[in-house]
């Protein structure tokens, strides 16, 4: 498990450190909250019960 949290770690840091890393988690974000958003409307609208 502690290599993996290294592994993670590290990786981490990359992204963070690369250009790219600010468009990849924007669009990780615009992703993750149009599946919850779909997720509470099919839950609430099409399936209510």
């Amino acid at each position: 498990m502690s290599l993996g949290s290294i592994a993670g770690g590290i990786l981490g840091a990359r992204l963070s450190l690369s250009a790219a890393a600010k468009r990849y988690v924007f669009v990780v974000l615009v992703v993750a909250i149009s599946a919850e958003l779909l997720q509470l409307a099919w839950h609430y609208v099409v399936n209510p019960s």
